[in-house]
């Protein structure tokens, strides 16, 4: 089973019907009744009944409609904690006279968060002679 399948399946059940699904899921509707039929040989039961007014769920497919929700909504979840885990997380530590705060530091300060949430930022208020001094014990 594909998770293709899953998605078509909780589009069908959805819609209540393979033409909505198919305009919903943006394929056509003989691939998405193929692909359904394949599925519940696959699970080896009927999920829906197919009537004229549409599509009605078996108790089977009421079962595996709720199951199918919480595997695409966990697909989701992953996708998305993974994509933030790997935005890593830099920290920026900035030695500053407080004039320069003032004057055009903070409009900096502000951007950077802006444009980059990824990346934490330290201040630290120094005289320059600090300031030299914690550059050299970097490098």
């Amino acid at each position: 089973m594909e998770l293709r399948h899953i998605r078509y399946f909780v589009a069908a059940a959805r819609e209540r019907n393979f033409t909505k699904a198919s305009h919903t899921l943006n394929i056509s509707q003989p691939v998405i009744s193929r692909l359904l039929r394949e599925l519940e040989r696959e699970l080896d039961t009927v999920l829906f009944l197919r009537q004229r007014s549409g599509l009605d769920l078996t108790p089977a497919g009421e079962t595996f409609f709720q199951h199918a929700r919480r595997i695409l909504n966990d697909c989701e979840e992953a996708v998305k904690a993974t994509k933030e885990a790997g935005h890593v997380r830099s920290k920026l530590s900035i030695g500053f006279i407080a004039t320069a705060l003032a004057s055009f530091l903070g409009d900096i300060m502000r951007k950077l968060t802006l444009e980059h949430p990824e990346i934490e930022l330290v201040m630290h208020e120094m005289p320059p002679g600090d300031q030299i001094v914690a550059l050299r014990n970097i490098i």
